[in-house]
């Protein structure tokens, strides 16, 4: 007996289905920041990133074969930018943002890989997720923080480093290598 199931999970979904997938040979641009920008905010502009995955699992004689997929994305339209205080360095720190959730997505995927398959496998996947996902919001909120969001210059070169190397150390992990 073979039985296939398919999960979705999506932490972020824009009413338009419009996303950019992270790509190390593309770097966002500000026209791919369309949403409208928030007049009661003192940021100049605003990332919406996020991760995604789905798996399939098939089952054989019972035993469990699982595939995932995993995607890190820029939601164009949920992301804005006041174009009076704009600049290139502010928008090297919203790269970064999605950079860092690139990071993200690279961890999960390697948690998968490494995941051994039980039959809790509906449980477990998400848990997985949630907990790199809380992960990767806190790393969010820390690059804000210690950057004061792009205004320390050294605290963001220091960011921007460890987040290059970030990207290296987990290198294997990238689907688009």
């Amino acid at each position: 007996m073979k039985l296939v199931a398919f999960l979705v999970l999506f932490l972020f979904q824009a009413e338009d289905p419009m996303v950019i997938s992270w790509n190390e040979h593309q770097q966002l641009s500000w026209e791919d920041f369309q949403g409208k920008p928030d007049t009661r905010s003192s940021f100049a502009a605003l990332t919406h990133s996020g991760i995604a995955f789905n798996y399939g699992v098939t089952i054989e004689n019972e035993i469990i074969h699982l595939t995932t997929k995993v995607d890190a994305y820029f939601y164009p339209e949920m992301s804005w930018a006041k174009p009076d205080k704009i600049n290139d360095h502010i928008l090297k720190h919203e790269q970064a943002h999605f950079d860092i959730t690139e990071i993200h997505a690279r961890k999960l995927r390697k948690a998968f890989a490494e995941y051994t398959v039980t039959k809790k496998y509906k449980n477990e996947l998400p848990a997985i997720f949630t907990k790199l996902n809380r992960e990767r919001q806190q790393m969010q909120d820390r690059f804000d923080k210690e950057t004061n969001h792009s205004m320390n210059i050294e605290k963001e070169r220091d960011w921007q480093k460890y987040i290059e190397e970030e990207l290296k150390k987990l290198e294997k992990w990238n689907i688009d290598s």
